[in-house]
């Protein structure tokens, strides 16, 4: 491809300039032997190949992210329930012995027994003489439907049949 340059006539008035410019350079035309306009794509056919592969290649793309989606989305399911599995286990009382209520009631009788006779039966009496404070013993109580005033542990039934359900915190 060639340039030209086209000069700009030059009078005294603005009528023949372009702002203050002399002259504009051009490209001009390149000789060709066939002057007739080529089509951008000659063969539709491969256009249209070409669209159709782009429509598949996308579709492709789709698929493998709602793929990734789906098993990012078992695994955080698969997940919450390994941590809910996990958190009811966990909810259980730390003591061994507490974790039935048989087992509950049959400790805190024990541990009555142990106070002296002369000092009232309380929670912070038989806290004292065992490994779980006062607030423990409270909460385990609740959680297996106890009312926390109701005491002392004499008065519970060890044959009930009473499940712990930990309480969550508001």
């Amino acid at each position: 491809m060639g340039w030209r340059i086209i000069h700009l006539p030059v009078r005294g008035d603005t009528t023949g300039q372009i702002f203050n410019v002399s002259s504009l350079v051009v490209p001009a035309c390149a000789p060709v032997a066939n002057h007739d306009q080529d089509s951008m794509f000659p063969e539709f056919d491969k256009l249209i190949e070409l669209a159709k592969l782009q429509v598949e290649r996308e579709r492709v793309r789709l698929e493998r992210e709602q793929a990734k989606v789906a098993r990012h989305s078992q695994k955080r399911r698969h997940g919450a329930e390994r941590r809910a599995a996990h958190a009811a286990n966990h909810r259980l009382p730390s003591n061994s012995k507490w974790r039935t209520w048989r087992g509950f009631v049959l400790d805190m009788q024990r541990l009555e027994r142990l106070v002296d006779a002369q000092a009232k039966v309380t929670k912070q009496a038989l806290a004292m003489l065992g490994p779980d404070s006062a607030r423990t013993i409270t909460r385990v109580m609740v959680g297996y439907g106890l009312d926390p005033d109701d005491w002392p542990p004499s008065t519970w039934n060890p044959d009930e049949e009473r499940v712990y359900r930990p309480q969550t915190p508001l």
